[in-house]
């Protein structure tokens, strides 16, 4: 395998694309000194693993009264030095100052070693964070700085007053057993684990002291952002035992950035929240629009439920009045039963009746017929005389009756 100098191994993770948080990256390269190195980042915020790697060694360094100065001097700003012949040491108190002021976030430079040609960035007008093998004996030029010895432990202030944090003794009340019992436990060599745990329990609880330091300060200046004279609006409201502590949080560089950054939060959030506005307008309107057209088609269909109500009265009185003539006719004309033939037979005096009958009335047209015939012959006999009498030839006519008069005859003598 190819081996890489140490120079090259740095630019090869440099030129590495690290995951976002919360996902785990590991690397093999084969180095010069080293069969392989193991380039590997756990899946977790990068907050976590500064304070895994630094606050441990600032809580075994220092008494917690130290480490709330170092906390003050962090939040107002101070020009802060650390001084320790381990580079390593330097590293963690500088790096520290990350975990311990969030939310917020350190402005100025931040060096965990400084060399000698940056010396002069201690006579900078800005904020700075710096680690030293030692204290040069030349300090011309320097500002007022606050001084830790990461060997002893110790802490040099500056010659101005440094103000004491509001609320102190609630803070020192709710981190103080869990700071004792790490360094009881350090002395004890108790596990790592349980003294991580311990450690990030006074850093969660330290944060969130930070957090009541700024949060309700950044929503009034947020909301007084038009007045010139904010600082003065915002010391009205605050405590006056502690207000030199706030004016100079207020003034310092990385509140300012906090509070711009919680304001373009909250303009994202109003655009947001605007935009949700106008897609329940537009819901809105479409929704009256349906709700009008729903009006009309309920007016509609009332108007041909009335229609069809009426409709079913009259249908109903129609029905009504045909079953009361139905019933009328039933009760005034009964029906009449068919009857039934009947089943006995026929006697023999039964056809000798009726034979008897149909003889009599043959008889009878008989003698209707003879009748006729004679009445007929008469009228002959009177027209023949009369023919003979006003006739000069003495030739007799005789003339029959035609068969319409003899029907009409018959007719007439039946119905008599």
């Amino acid at each position: 395998p190819i081996a890489y100098s140490p120079s090259e191994l740095l630019c090869i993770y440099y030129n590495e694309t690290i995951p976002k948080e919360n996902k785990q990256w590991v690397r093999q390269i084969s180095c010069k000194n080293y069969s392989t190195v193991d380039l590997f980042i756990p899946p977790i915020s990068e907050l976590q693993l500064i304070s895994s790697f630094c606050c441990p060694v600032l809580f075994e360094k220092f008494s917690l009264s130290n480490i709330l100065l170092y906390y003050t001097a962090c939040l107002l700003e101070q020009q802060i030095i650390v001084v320790s012949k381990d580079p390593g040491l330097l590293s963690a108190i500088v790096l520290s100052v990350i975990t311990l002021i969030y939310p917020m976030v350190w402005q100025g430079p931040l060096i965990t070693v400084t060399p000698e040609s940056l010396m002069e960035c201690l006579q900078a007008p800005f904020p700075t964070i710096v680690g030293m093998r030692e204290l040069p004996d030349d300090r011309t030029g320097w500002l007022d700085p606050f001084i830790i010895d990461a060997d002893t432990g110790e802490i040099t202030l500056p010659k101005l007053k440094l103000e004491k944090l509001p609320q102190q003794k609630y803070l020192l009340s709710n981190i103080k057993e869990s700071f004792q019992r790490f360094k009881s436990g350090q002395d004890q060599n108790a596990s790592k684990e349980e003294g991580l745990n311990l450690v990030d329990t006074v850093i969660e609880f330290i944060n969130s002291y930070t957090s009541w330091l700024i949060e309700d300060n950044i929503i009034k200046t947020i909301a007084n952002e038009c007045n010139c004279n904010v600082v003065d609006v915002l010391l009205d409201d605050l405590p006056k035992n502690s207000t030199n502590f706030w004016k100079q949080l207020i003034t310092t560089q990385q509140f300012a950035v906090h509070a711009e950054k919680m304001r373009n939060l909250v303009n994202e959030h109003h655009d947001d929240m605007n935009e949700v506005l106008k897609k329940l307008d537009t819901l809105l309107s479409e929704v009256e629009k349906e709700k009008i057209s729903s009006k009309k088609i309920i007016e509609r269909e009332k108007k041909h439920l009335a229609d069809c109500e009426e409709r079913i009265k009259t249908l109903q009185q129609a029905k009504e009045s045909l079953f009361g003539e139905l019933n009328k006719q039933k009760t005034s004309c009964p029906p009449t039963k068919p009857k039934k033939p009947s089943k006995h037979r026929r006697s023999k005096s039964w056809f000798h009746g009726q034979f008897v009958s149909a003889q009599n009335k043959v008889s009878n047209n008989n003698s209707n017929l003879k009748n006729i015939s004679t009445e007929s012959i008469a009228i002959n006999n009177n027209n023949n005389n009369n023919n003979n009498s006003s006739s000069l030839s003495p030739k007799s006519n005789v003339t029959f009756l035609s068969s319409k008069q003899k029907s009409f005859l018959i007719s007439k003598s039946i119905s008599k």
